[in-house]
C-alpha cells in the first residue's frame, strides 16, 4: 500500500473514532471530560465558565484546540480502566480498519503530550523539535503541513509519535509564540499553588482528613506532572481569552497626544477663494499635491519640507464653500487653527471642529457609506478573488512542490502524494481564516484530476 493510501486509511480510522466517541458510554464521558477541563480553565483564568465559553465560541483557532482536546480524551484511561477509548475502539472495531491504521491508533494511544521547541524547519518536508528548556534530544518530525506553519523558536504542545525509523505528529497541536512559551513555567507554578490551596481547603473542611503539608505538596506535584497536557490546554485557552478580551491600547501620535481623527471646517466666501489659494501656495510648511488637489501640512523649519522622514501633520482641501483640514489630535487641531487664522486672517470664518476616536471609527467603518438595501456580498467577493488567485497558482512553480506546478505534479505519480498534502494544507489553513472558511476547494481537486483522493 502506497503512502497516499496509508494516509487515507488513517484519516478514515480517525473519522470512525470520532463517530465511536458519540456512542455509549463514551458520549457521556466525552461531554464530562470537556466540561471539567473548561471549568478548570475558567477557574484558573478567574472568569465565569459561561463567559469563557461565549468568548471563545467564535474564535476560529478553537477548531485546532478541539483536535488537541479530543486526543486527550481518546487517550485518557477513564476511572482507572485498563484501556482508553482508542484501545477500546481497536479491540471492538479494529477489524474494519487496515493494519496500518490500527498500528497508528495503537501508537497514538501510547503517546503523550510534551512541550516542544521548534529548532529547525525545512518548509514542505520536516520540522526538528526538542523538549522545551532542553538543549539536546533533537527529533526530526516529517510533517508537511506543520513545516509550512511553524517557525524557528515557536513552541508546540504536541505528541511526537515514533514511526518506523522516523517520527510524526499526532493530529492535535497547540501553537505558542516564543513570548507565550516563556510564560508557561510561571503558569504551571501558579497552577501548582492553586492545587495546594484547594487541597488545604479540603483538609480544613474535613476533620477526618489528616494530610500533612508534605503529603499535600507531593499530591500537587503528581497532579502537575500527570495533568501537564491539560494544563497546557488551559494555558493556551487563557491566552486566547485574554487576547480576545483585552482592551484596545491607548493610541497616541508622534507628539504623544491622544489619537483623535479631527476635521476642522472653515467657512469660505466665494470672493475670497482666489486669495486663499494664493496664500496657501506661498505659505511655509504647506506643499500642494496637484494629483490629490490638497495641501500637505509638514513639520519643519524650512519653507518647503516635503523630504523623506519629514512628519506629515495634516491635510487641507479647498471645497466650494469651505476650507477643510484633517489632523489626528485635538492639539494639532488647535495648532492649525492658530496657524490658519494668522495666515488667512479675515478670509475665513469661525471654524467648526469634529473629533472621532479610533474605536468609534472601527465600529462605524464596515457600514459607513453603504446602502442598507444593497449590502456587499463579501463571501462572493472573497470566493471570486480566491478563484482567480488559485487558478493562477495551478500553472506556477510552488516551492512546497519541489518547484513544480500543481498541474505538473498531477501528471507525475511520484509527485501526487506531495500535491495532495499541499492541497490539504491549503484547505486547513484557509479553514482557520474567519472570512475564508467557507471557500470550497473541490474544483481544484477536480481540475487536477485527483478528486478521488480527497
Amino acid at each position: 500500500m502506497n503512502e497516499l493510501k496509508h494516509q487515507k486509511s488513517v484519516d478514515k480510522a480517525l473519522s470512525n473514532l470520532m463517530k465511536y466517541a458519540k456512542k455509549a458510554p463514551w458520549a457521556e464521558r466525552e461531554a464530562q471530560f470537556f466540561s471539567e477541563i473548561l471549568r478548570d480553565t475558567a477557574a484558573l483564568a478567574g472568569v465565569p465558565f459561561s463567559e469563557l465559553g461565549q468568548t471563545l465560541a467564535n474564535d476560529y483557532a478553537m477548531g485546532e484546540a478541539f483536535d488537541y482536546l479530543f486526543e486527550l480524551f481518546a487517550t485518557s484511561h477513564w476511572d482507572n480502566e485498563d484501556v482508553c477509548m482508542i484501545e477500546d475502539y481497536v479491540k471492538r472495531r479494529g477489524w474494519r480498519e487496515t493494519p496500518h491504521a490500527n498500528r497508528y491508533l495503537t501508537a497514538l494511544a501510547k503517546s503523550e503530550v510534551r512541550l516542544w521547541e521548534v529548532v529547525t524547519v525545512n518548509v514542505g518536508r520536516w520540522v526538528e523539535v526538542r523538549p522545551f528548556g532542553i538543549t539536546s534530544e533533537v527529533v526530526r518530525v516529517y510533517e508537511r503541513s506543520a513545516s509550512e506553519i511553524l517557525q524557528q523558536r515557536d513552541c508546540i504542545a504536541a505528541r511526537v509519535i515514533p514511526w518506523d525509523e522516523n517520527a510524526i505528529f499526532g493530529e492535535g497541536m497547540l501553537h505558542f509564540s516564543p513570548e507565550e512559551a516563556q510564560k508557561i513555567p510561571s503558569f504551571l507554578a501558579y497552577s501548582h499553588r492553586h492545587v495546594i490551596a484547594a487541597l488545604k481547603e479540603i483538609r480544613a473542611d474535613d476533620k477526618h482528613c489528616l494530610w500533612s503539608d508534605e503529603e499535600i505538596n507531593h499530591i500537587a506535584a503528581v497532579e502537575k506532572r500527570e495533568r501537564l497536557s491539560e494544563l497546557l490546554f488551559s494555558f493556551w485557552t487563557c491566552e486566547a481569552y485574554l487576547a480576545l478580551t483585552k482592551p484596545m491600547p491607548t493610541l497616541v501620535n508622534r507628539e504623544g497626544h491622544l489619537l483623535l481623527w479631527s476635521k476642522i471646517r472653515f467657512p469660505v466666501a466665494a470672493k475670497n477663494r482666489e486669495e486663499i489659494e494664493r496664500r496657501l501656495h506661498r505659505a511655509p510648511h504647506l506643499d500642494f499635491d496637484s494629483q490629490a488637489k490638497k495641501w500637505l501640512w509638514f513639520e519643519g523649519k524650512e519653507e518647503k519640507v516635503r523630504d523623506i522622514g519629514t512628519v506629515l501633520l495634516g491635510q487641507l482641501s479647498l471645497v466650494d464653500d469651505a476650507l477643510i483640514v484633517t489632523v489626528n489630535s485635538v492639539e494639532r487641531a488647535d495648532t492649525v487653527k492658530a496657524y490658519l487664522n494668522n495666515l488667512l486672517d479675515n478670509l475665513i470664518g469661525n471654524p467648526l471642529s469634529v473629533h472621532e476616536n479610533v474605536s468609534s471609527l472601527m465600529e462605524n467603518y464596515s457600514t459607513k457609506g453603504l446602502a442598507p438595501a444593497e449590502p456587499l456580498d463579501f463571501p462572493e467577493l472573497i470566493t471570486a478573488s480566491l478563484d482567480q488567485h488559485y487558478r493562477k497558482i495551478l500553472n506556477e512553480p510552488v516551492p512546497a512542490l519541489n518547484n513544480l506546478t500543481p498541474r505538473e505534479c498531477a501528471q507525475r505519480s511520484d509527485q501526487q502524494v506531495n500535491l495532495i498534502q499541499w492541497l490539504k494544507s491549503l484547505e486547513n489553513n484557509t479553514a482557520r481564516a474567519p472570512h475564508m472558511a467557507h471557500y470550497d476547494f473541490t474544483w481544484m481537486w477536480q481540475e487536477l484530476g485527483i478528486a478521488c483522493a480527497k
